[in-house]
């Protein structure tokens, strides 16, 4: 349940980490969105979703792609209400629909940035901060209302890259709450006898 800052390089598993991680964490018998996976680019969140379609596919996991292409923000806001588990997409399309309706965000689990390098580097930077205040505050709206659910659980937040300046490092710890960081110095990475199988 900690917030994690993780860096390592690409081809050794962090998507799988964190889609397998965020599968664990979910109640399935709750239809509600409970992970967000937020990375820069439409391709890795098409990506990202077919990992979790293939690894979750014996959960039934539900899984909305929430990109600008091809859907529109109307039809993955109908899709959510009739029940999903997780969404994939990018900054601006996410930062949209939790505006549109902030109520379906109360049950949220966990936020995973991918690619955070590129997330937190650019013109994404202060998108991010806005949508993690605004899950945050619908979550505690939410909370306090139900006496039944303990009082402050925070969404966990978890960082993930294959590079992490230390800038960004400094960054992600100003909006998250005393991470673990397991960040793997570059020369100590090699991708020799690490074989991928589909």
């Amino acid at each position: 349940g900690r917030d994690i800052i993780a860096q390592a390089q690409s081809g050794t598993g962090k998507t799988g980490t964190f889609v397998i991680g965020t599968l664990s964490k979910i109640n399935y018998k709750d239809v509600n969105i409970q992970v967000i996976v937020i990375t820069p680019s439409h391709e890795l969140a098409r990506q990202i979703t077919d990992v979790y379609s293939n690894i979750g596919s014996l959960l039934n996991v539900k899984v909305e792609l929430c990109i600008g292409q091809n859907v529109s923000s109307k039809t993955n806001m109908q899709n959510i209400q009739e029940g999903r588990h997780v969404i994939v997409g990018t900054p601006g399309r996410i930062y949209d629909l939790i505006n549109r309706n902030k109520d379906v965000f109360k049950k949220i689990k966990m936020v995973v940035l991918d690619e955070a390098d590129k997330l937190l580097s650019g013109e994404f930077k202060y998108q991010l901060q806005d949508i993690i205040t605004l899950l945050d505050n619908t979550k505690s709206k939410y909370q306090s209302q139900d006496i039944l659910k303990s009082k402050g659980e925070k969404i966990q937040i978890c960082v993930f890259s294959s590079t992490l300046p230390e800038k960004i490092v400094d960054f992600c710890e100003s909006f998250m709450n005393d991470p673990i960081k397991i960040l793997i110095p570059i020369e100590e990475l090699t991708l020799e006898g690490i074989k991928q199988y589909k």
